[in-house]
């Protein structure tokens, strides 16, 4: 499953960032593929995590897996910088959200001038993205979303609303949903923060894994 965070830019470019959970050999732990990307094709990379091309056309792909703790919140963090010699460079990070420990930075591209900061326009979405039958389950809680503007100003969004269901923590399965779409969507609240966020930081918690081991 992709866990993904779907945001926008000034300019227009709408890049993901989030991760799809992994099987793992460690009881307690959890492999995850952090994942960062943009379907602009004026995108570019130098970040030995990132490839050209997403899902077949145009852009740039970044990812790198780590081991997680379950029952733990981690916080995906998205920052921006404006007109650094001639290119507004975006950049995906991994931290800790209970300890604010850096975990890993995913990686980082740019666009010509122009892309800007982020707005206050994002949702989140699960993507059932295996085909065949395997099923897959995971169970997941979802905080809130966070915008720093550039003075340091912080603003936060209300909890995350599941579409269909009440509650913030989530059950599916990808076999239930069409591969290659959209299958949950996950919302935030737009009015929450300002538009011209510099720094954008998803939190989440994994709190069951694809084999079926669940936290304490």
């Amino acid at each position: 499953m992709y866990f993904a965070f779907h945001f926008s830019m000034e300019g227009g470019s709408r890049p993901y960032l989030g991760y799809q959970s992994k099987s793992s050999s460690i009881e307690g732990k959890h492999t995850i593929q952090l994942v960062f990307s943009s379907f602009n094709e004026t995108a570019e990379t130098e970040h030995p995590n990132c490839n050209y091309g997403a899902d077949g056309g145009a852009g740039v792909s970044c990812a790198t897996r780590v081991d997680i703790d379950l029952n733990t919140m981690y916080s995906i963090h998205a920052s921006a910088k404006e007109n650094i010699n001639g290119r507004d460079i975006y950049t995906g990070e991994l931290y800790n959200d209970e300890t604010n420990q850096f975990i890993v930075e995913i990686g980082s591209f740019s666009y010509p001038a122009g892309q800007g900061l982020f707005r206050n326009s994002s949702q989140d979405f699960i993507e059932g993205y295996i085909s065949g039958t395997e099923e897959q389950t995971a169970k997941v809680i979802y905080g809130s979303v966070e915008g720093i503007n550039e003075d340091g100003d912080t603003y936060t969004s209300d909890s995350v609303t599941v579409i269909e269901d009440p509650n913030d923590i989530c059950v599916f399965s990808a076999k239930s949903y069409p591969n290659n779409s959209s299958s949950l969507l996950i919302r935030v609240n737009e009015d929450e923060y300002p538009s011209n966020m510099e720094t954008v930081y998803v939190k989440n918690k994994l709190i069951q894994d694809l084999n079926g081991y669940e936290a304490a």
